[in-house]
């Protein structure tokens, strides 16, 4: 399940990126660990919650789950900004 399901989120990315560029523009180790998110999330929820079940379509199911993987973002990460540390500091 695992390796089919994140074959699958690997295409629904790549699909993404076709239309969108901030995705094209994802490195490849960064769309992998997306597919990656996206099924282990799904399988966790398998193990953990008793009466869970997807009845209508699996793989849809992961589309809306990489959509989330692509473009959820909370409020704390929208005011976080990443920077190189030698370069706040002045030293390169």
């Amino acid at each position: 399940m695992y390796r089919l399901g994140e074959i699958i989120a690997l295409r629904y990315i790549n699909t993404v990126a076709k239309k969108n560029k901030a995705v094209a523009k994802l490195a490849q180790c960064d769309k992998e660990e997306k597919a990656h998110n996206a099924i282990t999330y799904i399988i966790a929820r398998y193990l953990r919650v008793k009466d869970f079940a997807i009845t209508e379509s699996f793989t849809g199911y992961l589309y809306l789950r990489i959509k989330h993987e692509l473009f959820y973002q909370r409020k704390v990460d929208k005011i976080v900004d990443f920077v190189d540390w030698d370069s706040y500091r002045g030293t390169k």
